[in-house]
């Protein structure tokens, strides 16, 4: 039996009409069925100015750092949210690609690949239909011109600029129903809040950089390099070590290698869930065997938690203290 056709996204109306399909269940998806992101999604940004004939400057390529910096903590927070830093075959699979061509500088950032990379890497982690709002939510977050024009309206509004950016800012009809859209896919993958934040500091990073353009035209929003240099800029949220001591729910467990364990944490004192880490080395077999029984049984359980939080999200979680006598006794804890 011939594997099926490919669901080919090749711009951004189609990636929001499968993602509005897909959030609505009204998405088919049989066994073979795949996503064609080979032409999709595509930022593209072109300088004018003395220094831009077919080159880009070190700020420039500072953005574009920024741009894959972006891409690797979504591909960490969906894979391998236990992680700090990639792997160099990691980086070499999700590195995006960047041309520019002459004649000002058009430079041409292409996520297809990564995105593409991405797919694979979460089959077995998610279902078919999670992996496609994830994916495409990711797509539209990181290349869609209506997310773009959105971060640029915030920052004019931030400003003061909302008037003299008016036209530019405008978004359509089509335009609004593609934000809700992608709004729903953050709702149901809350990754994608935290890739929306990163990717903003990203095309902050490429106005920045056009602060000696004539022009910039990020992702055919065309401002002057004045303009650029007058939307406020927010410096980048850095993360910040918190302890999360508490009484929480184990609600999934995965063994990602030797020696270490993955738990999925719902708190049953305050609205928080998130993944954290437990190192099993010194675990006999009993122990693991009680802690797959505290997930099935969804057994209450004080634990000690260092972790580090970025805007109101757990970035990194490590489970240091466990209290493995109240489990081997089945006692529920004392808080």
């Amino acid at each position: 039996m011939a594997a099926e056709q490919p669901i080919v996204i090749a711009s951004d109306a189609t990636a929001e009409e499968v993602l509005r399909q897909a959030l609505a269940r009204e998405l088919t998806l049989h066994p073979g069925k795949s996503l064609d992101l080979s032409k999709w999604p595509t930022v593209e940004i072109t300088l004018t100015g003395a220094h831009y004939d077919g080159t880009i400057t070190a700020a420039t390529g500072k953005a574009l750092v920024e741009v894959q910096h972006a891409v690797d903590q979504a591909y960490l927070r969906l894979v391998r949210p236990d992680g700090r830093r990639l792997t160099d075959a990691e980086k070499n699979k999700m590195a995006v690609t960047a041309t520019v061509e002459r004649g000002s500088s058009v430079v041409t950032v292409d996520f297809s690949g990564a995105l593409t990379q991405l797919t694979t890497e979460l089959a077995g982690k998610m279902s078919p239909m999670d992996i496609v709002i994830t994916v495409l939510g990711l797509g539209i977050i990181a290349g869609a011109t209506v997310v773009a024009k959105q971060f640029i309206k915030s920052r004019a509004e931030a400003a003061g600029k909302s008037t003299e950016l008016a036209t530019q800012v405008a978004l359509s009809e089509q335009e609004t129903k593609r934000l809700k859209v992608v709004t729903e896919a953050m709702a149901r993958q809350p990754a994608l809040v935290s890739a929306r934040d990163d990717f903003d500091d990203a095309r902050d990073a490429i106005l920045r950089s056009a602060s000696d353009a004539t022009t910039i035209r990020l992702d055919g929003i065309q401002l002057t390099g004045e303009q650029a240099r007058r939307l406020t800029r927010e410096p980048r949220a850095t993360s910040q070590e918190v302890q999360l001591n508490g009484v929480y729910l184990i609600t999934e467990v995965s063994w990602p290698r030797d020696g270490s364990a993955v738990l999925e944490l719902r708190s049953t004192e305050r609205s928080l869930e998130f993944k954290a880490s437990l190192d099993t080395r010194s675990l006999i077999q009993a122990d693991k065997d009680l802690l797959a029984a505290a997930e099935w049984n969804r057994t209450p359980l004080y634990l000690s938690i260092n972790a580090r939080t970025l805007r109101g999200n757990v970035t990194n979680a490590t489970i240091v203290g466990f209290d493995w006598d109240a489990l081997r006794d089945g006692k529920a804890p004392a808080g």
